[in-house]
């Protein structure tokens, strides 16, 4: 008599070399302590708080008169925090020459460490760094978050956002949209029937959608996050998504369409499926 061998892996993860999306809603750059003595040189017009509001149009700015090509800020989190992912989204990005600078604090070590940087960036489109993997613990565990910024002239920076990511253990199926190539922009008054009597029409902007699925997702994973990003979709607040690791270029920053929010159920029976809809900047 034979018996057979089963092999059950327990693990959420696998080996860094294969490609993983990575999600961000998380927010840890607190409103009211980073709107104090941490920021110098903001503009009185754009404040901080600006950028730090859940809201596409509101932006904040510096004080190029006081700050002529640089400017500092130090967001202080509350205690020890977990971050491994750093996103920012600047509508000027590229015409202010915009260079930024990420910096942790970590305790341990009583240092700051840099976990990412940006430079030659475009105008309305986001950026995101995921640093998890140059950490033995996968994350960062830091207590102040510095953001350095350089410019030759003055940006306008429409969101920052810092803190614990999501990180699923494949990317995206077969089949994904990428938000950098799927407008949803329309064109109004065009008419393209009437031989050589066209109608030039004029574009209205909608940003852009990211959609697609991941396979395969471990439930317990999904446990560990889920009714928390519910709850912020639910609410309609932001999300950043890098739906490939090994793309950090081809990033979106907007909401997940409450509406398309994924109920997770069993596809075997450890495995779920996950969808994504997300519309927004890309």
């Amino acid at each position: 008599m034979s018996m057979g061998v089963f092999v059950v892996d327990n693990s959420d993860q696998i080996g860094s070399s294969s490609c993983r999306a990575v999600l961000g809603y998380q927010n840890l750059l607190d409103v009211e302590l980073a709107s104090g003595s941490g920021v110098t040189n903001q503009d009185p017009n754009y404040p901080l708080r600006y950028c730090l509001d859940y809201s596409y149009f509101t932006e904040y700015s510096v004080n190029t008169s006081a700050s002529p090509t640089t400017a500092e800020i130090i967001f202080p989190l509350d205690g020890v925090q977990q971050v491994d992912y750093f996103m920012l989204i600047s509508k000027n990005a590229q015409s202010s020459q915009l260079g930024v600078t990420v910096e942790a604090f970590i305790p341990e070590d009583g240092v700051y460490v840099q976990v990412a940087g940006f430079g030659s960036m475009t105008d309305g489109k986001p950026v995101m760094a995921y640093f998890g993997s140059d950490f033995d613990d996968g994350y960062a565990s830091a207590t102040h978050i510095k953001v350095t910024l350089n410019y030759t002239s003055k940006p306008y920076i429409m969101s920052m956002m810092c803190g614990k990511a999501i990180v699923f253990p494949r990317t995206f199926s077969l089949g994904f949209q990428p938000g950098s190539l799927s407008y949803l922009d329309d064109v109004k008054s065009f008419s393209a029937d009437e031989g050589l009597n066209v109608i030039v029409g004029r574009r209205l902007a909608r940003g852009k959608q990211a959609r697609g699925s991941i396979n395969y997702v471990r439930m317990s994973l999904i446990e560990s996050f889920w009714r928390d990003y519910a709850n912020h979709v639910l609410d309609t607040k932001p999300v950043v998504l890098m739906w490939n690791d090994t793309k950090p270029d081809d990033v979106i920053y907007g909401v997940q369409n409450p509406d398309r929010l994924t109920k997770p159920s069993y596809k075997t029976s450890l495995y779920a499926q996950l969808d994504f809809d997300i519309v927004g900047w890309a």
